[in-house]
């Protein structure tokens, strides 16, 4: 039988791993979602191999395409056998394509990475959050903060949409709102779900980065918006937020208020969630900058910040109003099956948890934190 294995260079390691080929195409797929080594590979999209004697090396993307997923996944289980399918394609976590020879690199790898990896996930995406406890709580708590943030029907501007988990019902509350992603994966799954609930007559989508948000003034004009919003996510993939802060001051009038949401550096349940995840390399991941993957649960490299940081980068056009933390007490999204049976004792934390977040310094030490800041009059 013919060797179907390859040995890839990712992150200076070597890792042996099956294969399948299609032309010029070669694919390989991590046996476990939490594995390390595709992140390696795709921040540069370069890859690095051998085929028994000899080397090469191409480009290499993230397959992002459900239909093209499930019928190369259904090739690696047929040619591992049963008992080789049960033992590395049980759980199959990243599917990588590499393209042998192609050696064109680019500038925007980086972008391409994170749009890649917000595409695979965009399918399921709303669902999985809606199935997490602790994402469940957050998203409450964001969506009642923009209801009172934005009580009348607004134009608003949102960065980092994603399949409209706040999107949409601030289309039910009448709002009209532009939502930008740099994943057309969750644009377009957006724009599924705002049909889907009548709601997409109010609904702009734009393909953009948080940091191109300058770009915009051009076709919206100055002063465009009511307010905006950004809750999870967008903000804490960004290594300057300066050109966001300037972007949205162009864009948002004067009075308006935008909710920025980031992942906080301050967590102080990290210690506790880092012994019960068995990674105790993730004990300081949120202190470096950016913070690579494997040294936290998210599946991209990552800014954490602090409420001083969000005021400090949006202080020359923007005032903080109020701040408030999420997970103080509760316990980070990826432990939440731990914690799903507690019934009324859940409830009762996820209130405490509120209360203690919207209390003056505790604003900071959440997994997550919202932050409300009104744009200045006259700058």
């Amino acid at each position: 039988m013919a060797d179907l294995t390859l040995e890839l260079t990712a992150g200076g390691d070597i890792v042996r791993l099956r294969y399948v080929a299609e032309g010029t195409r070669i694919y390989v797929v991590a046996s476990d979602p939490q594995a390390l080594w595709p992140a390696s590979v795709l921040r540069t999209g370069r890859a690095s191999f051998r085929l028994g004697s000899d080397r090469g090396e191409g480009s290499a993307t993230l397959v992002t395409d459900p239909a093209t997923r499930d019928r190369l996944l259904a090739r690696f289980r047929s040619e591992a056998g049963q008992r080789g399918s049960e033992m590395w394609f049980a759980h199959p976590g990243r599917l990588i394509a590499i393209c042998a020879g192609d050696t064109s690199g680019s500038a925007e790898r980086y972008d391409g990475w994170l749009r890649e990896e917000f595409d695979w996930a965009a399918p399921d995406y709303a669902e999985r959050i809606e199935s997490n406890p602790v994402e469940r709580g957050f998203r409450r708590r964001s969506i009642a903060l923009l209801r009172r943030t934005f009580p009348r029907p607004s134009r608003l501007l949102e960065i980092g949409s994603g399949a409209g988990v706040e999107t949409i019902p601030m289309l039910e509350a009448g709002h009209q709102v532009l939502a930008v992603d740099v994943s057309e994966g969750m644009l377009a799954r957006l724009g599924e779900n705002a049909h889907r609930a009548g709601q997409a007559e109010g609904l702009t989508t734009l393909r953009l980065r948080a940091r191109d948000l300058g770009s915009l003034s051009a076709e919206y004009g100055p002063a465009s918006f009511d307010g905006g919003f950004s809750t999870f996510g967008a903000l804490s993939l960004e290594p300057d937020l300066g050109p966001v802060a300037r972007g949205l001051g162009a864009l948002i009038r004067h009075g308006g208020r935008f909710v920025a949401g980031a992942y906080g550096r301050h967590a102080v349940l990290e210690p506790l969630a880092t012994a019960l995840s068995g990674h105790p390399g993730r004990l300081r991941g949120r202190w470096r900058r950016p913070a690579p993957v494997g040294t936290h649960r998210f599946p991209v490299d990552v800014y954490f910040r602090s409420p001083r940081e969000i005021r400090t980068a949006f202080a020359t056009l923007f005032e903080l109003r109020h701040t408030e933390g999420l997970g103080i007490l509760v316990p980070p999204p990826n432990l939440a099956e731990r914690f799903d049976r507690w019934g009324a004792r859940w409830d009762r934390l996820e209130r405490w948890d509120a209360v203690l977040g919207r209390w003056g310094p505790f604003a900071g030490w959440g997994d997550q934190f919202l932050a409300v800041l009104q744009r200045s009059e006259g700058q």
